[in-house]
């Protein structure tokens, strides 16, 4: 299996653990040093399998120590839940996170899936409904929008 194909799927609770990467970014005459965080994908409720729940437990305790947030979004399954219900297509956990993101000193909704069917409509629903919060539009599996979230990291460093 190839590198991508460990990140990239559309199987949830992909990632089961927090997994750190320290990089180093230039800065100034030196570098400084930022910590990045992939956790597990929260759920609403108590999920079935304990190994879930212990990852979602160490994503919870890292959102509240960061410095700043990349909250990933699937804008494609906003976009279909747009289409399904006369109800928005966030839930109570959905606008916690958003919440607890505006306390952060940077905080940035990443609209992923973009390459998807639906996802600009998604991608629209969020950049009205989160208010004065910057949503990006990426694709992980076509590497688009990544320019700007490197700048992003920059400036955190």
């Amino acid at each position: 299996m190839s590198e991508a194909n460990a990140l990239l799927s559309s199987e949830e609770h992909r990632t089961r653990a927090l997994q750190t990467l320290l990089l180093s970014v230039p800065k100034g005459k030196g570098e400084h040093v930022v910590r990045i965080a992939d956790s597990a994908g929260l759920t609403e409720g108590l999920h079935a399998d304990e190994t879930v729940r212990r990852a979602m437990g160490q994503a919870l305790r890292a959102l509240v120590a960061a410095k700043g947030v990349l909250h990933v979004v699937d804008a494609a399954a906003v976009g279909r839940a747009l289409t399904l219900s006369q109800t928005g297509p966030f839930h109570t956990l959905d606008e916690q996170m958003v919440a607890i993101g505006k306390t952060k000193g940077q905080y940035l909704i990443l609209a992923n899936k973009m390459d998807l069917p639906l996802a600009k409509d998604g991608y629209r629903w969020l950049t009205e409904h989160c208010g004065p919060i910057r949503v990006l539009p990426v694709s992980a599996r076509e590497g688009s929008g990544f320019h700007e979230v490197k700048r992003y990291v920059w400036r955190l460093a």
